[in-house]
């Protein structure tokens, strides 16, 4: 796997910083959230813009798909959540319940569950079908970022304070800034990432720390983890994007990227694809 310069290419559209990014299971197709309150859907085969989809009235901030991939979700910093129909653009639901920024999504129980959180210090759990907020967490600061385990024993999230929270009660102090990114790999090492410029492993059951990266120049603003749950990319505000080895921390490349700040990570799920977002309104597919 290996990261050229060179040869990415590069997908221009948006009129603000690129904040999320999803694929679909066939990983053919790219949903992008940015800052100019739209979000893109776009044919990764040849790098078009299928449609452009209009609803937000703030920035887009987090963008998932349901498990089928025939569902888009997106959460706003306008507080709201809305549902759309990836094939033909339709919104099909909005979800009301946050006050402020919602910058967490994640899915659980099938997709049947959705999970979100924000800048107002609360996690929601919605029924994904009706809407309906069935429970909620007070977190007592910004919740940047959430997922749930492989085997869905547990959530977890990371804070605007460095702590990362295994919900309903655990919490240790992960970095010395705020957590902008997590992902859990299926051998249950969590990984941290944080502006404080570093990524963390960790056993995820004992909060064992295994290591600590310190690659990045500037604060680390997300990370993605390879389909086969070997390898975590990660992007920062250096403009970089470095890639790692899961089980040894070993870095394995790094490279500028992006000529602003790297926002936003995904691997597409044939494992072949890594597509990263930009503060200069820019995706890049990295074909590895």
């Amino acid at each position: 796997m290996k990261l050229d310069k060179t040869l990415g290419v590069w997908l221009n559209g948006h009129l603000g910083p690129v904040r999320a990014l999803a694929v679909t299971p066939d990983s053919q197709t790219l949903v992008s959230g940015s800052e100019d309150q739209s979000l893109k859907v776009w044919n990764l085969q040849c790098g078009a813009v299928v449609r452009t989809l209009y609803g937000h009235e703030a920035g887009v901030q987090k963008v998932i798909l349901t498990p089928d991939g025939q569902t888009i979700i997106s959460g706003s910093q306008d507080g709201t959540i809305q549902l759309w129909d990836l094939a033909t653009g339709e919104k099909l639901k909005t979800f009301q319940g946050h006050s402020d920024w919602v910058m967490s999504l994640t899915l659980f129980h099938d997709g049947q569950i959705l999970i979100s959180g924000g800048k107002d210090q609360v996690i929601h759990f919605w029924d994904i079908q009706t809407g309906e907020i069935l429970r909620s967490y007070n977190a007592a600061d910004w919740v940047y970022c959430s997922t749930v385990s492989p085997q869905e024993e547990c959530l977890v999230s990371g804070l605007a304070d460095g702590t990362i929270r295994i919900w309903p009660q655990t919490d240790f102090t992960a970095h010395d800034n705020i957590v902008t990114d997590i992902a859990i790999a299926p051998n249950q090492h969590l990984i941290s990432a944080s502006i404080d410029e570093t990524l963390k492993i960790w056993h995820l059951k004992t909060r064992q720390l295994l290591y600590t990266l310190p690659g990045h120049a500037k604060g680390v603003t997300c990370l993605a983890l390879s389909p086969d749950g070997e390898i975590i990319a990660s992007g920062g505000c250096d403009r970089a994007i470095q890639l790692w080895h899961l089980a040894t921390g070993k870095a394995l490349q790094s490279c500028i990227a992006h000529d602003l700040g790297v926002l936003c990570l995904t691997f597409a799920p044939n494992g072949q694809t890594l597509i990263s977002g930009d503060l200069n309104h820019a995706i890049k597919v990295w074909h590895l």
